[in-house]
């Protein structure tokens, strides 16, 4: 079972000269075993996620302690019946949908009808991260819409997207030739830095006065982007309030179940389904390793205010 967690299944095969396929079927039956014992008589706050399982629109949906960061189930298809799914392992490790005070979620209409339905006391936030992961989204429709207007945007898919402190030198000289030729992306962009700051600053007023002023971008993406939020403003303000982190610091590992690979540090038990295989659930960790949310040597404020200022005043006009 050590072994399983550090290696692909094939690999461990060849290693201890066994078929494979009897060793998943001794994995599966002491994961069974062990996630049948576990004890959520303590859950409070959980965490939901989507992620692919598979090449195309193969989905399943992860359920995390956000106490703990242990990964308690992965239910195949990322709807309503996900949450239901969830809802009804509680009671089988002695869990209680009426305890349950948080859910962390993405802006998804299928999870938030399911938390509403099946967790009636539970406060539904939405993370950062994936608001985040919108505003890109936007920027990139941006970018997009002025190729499609005949803008001559070569190189620039890596060059507009991601902060200025992941971009390497010669990405930056192209969004500043950008944003110098373009008001649009400069304006995207600009809308997209205020976003980020007014997130980490956590101030619902400057959120408030920033979704006024992207409704009057003339950007249709920053529009549609203003009015979701607006929409979902409960449930923003909620996360700024519960300091409920979600996917952001360690979505990445969430990978590892594209691969046999498990995560490095995991421990039994593990989650498993019965509407998940297990032999895909076999050599999934059971904790997620947080990450860093920004590089620890370029998080201080000076970088930051170093890489704004590499932008072009247009980024920073009076509109803004």
């Amino acid at each position: 079972m050590m072994v399983c967690r550090e290696m692909p299944m094939a690999a461990e095969a060849a290693f201890l000269n066994e078929h494979d396929t009897r060793l998943w079927r001794v994995v599966a039956h002491y994961v069974e075993q062990a996630q049948a014992k576990r004890d959520w008589s303590h859950l409070k706050n959980v965490l939901i996620d989507e992620t692919s399982s598979k090449r195309g629109h193969r989905y399943v949906t992860n359920f995390v302690d956000a106490t703990t960061r242990e990964l308690l189930l992965m239910v195949e298809g990322h709807g309503v019946d996900a949450i239901a799914a969830f809802h009804g392992e509680l009671a089988k490790h002695n869990g209680d949908a009426e305890k349950i005070e948080l859910l962390s979620m993405e802006m998804k209409p299928a999870f938030i009808a399911g938390a509403h339905r099946y967790f009636t006391k539970a406060e539904v936030v939405f993370d950062h991260f994936h608001i985040m992961q919108m505003v890109g989204k936007a920027v990139d429709q941006v970018r997009k819409q002025l190729a499609w207007e005949g803008a001559q945007m070569k190189g620039s898919l890596w060059a507009i997207r991601g902060n200025s402190w992941t971009r390497s030198s010669s990405q930056m000289e192209k969004r500043q030739q950008l944003c110098s030729a373009y008001p649009k992306p400069a304006k995207a962009l600009g809308l997209r830095d205020l976003l980020q700051g007014i997130l980490k600053e956590e101030d619902p007023k400057l959120l408030s006065w920033l979704c006024t002023r992207a409704s009057r971008s003339r950007l249709e993406p920053f529009v549609r982007l203003s009015r979701s939020i607006k929409k979902h403003w409960n449930g923003v303000v909620a996360f700024m309030r519960t300091k409920a982190y979600q996917w952001g610091p360690w979505r990445p590992s969430m990978g590892y179940s594209n691969s046999p690979r498990g995560w490095p540090g995991g421990s039994v038990p593990y989650a498993t389904s019965a509407s998940w295989p297990i032999s895909r659930l076999a050599s999934f960790g059971s904790t997620c390793q947080p990450l860093d949310r920004y590089p620890p040597t370029q998080n201080s404020e000076e970088t930051k205010k170093a890489s704004r200022r590499n932008l072009p005043d247009a980024c920073l006009c009076d509109w803004i």
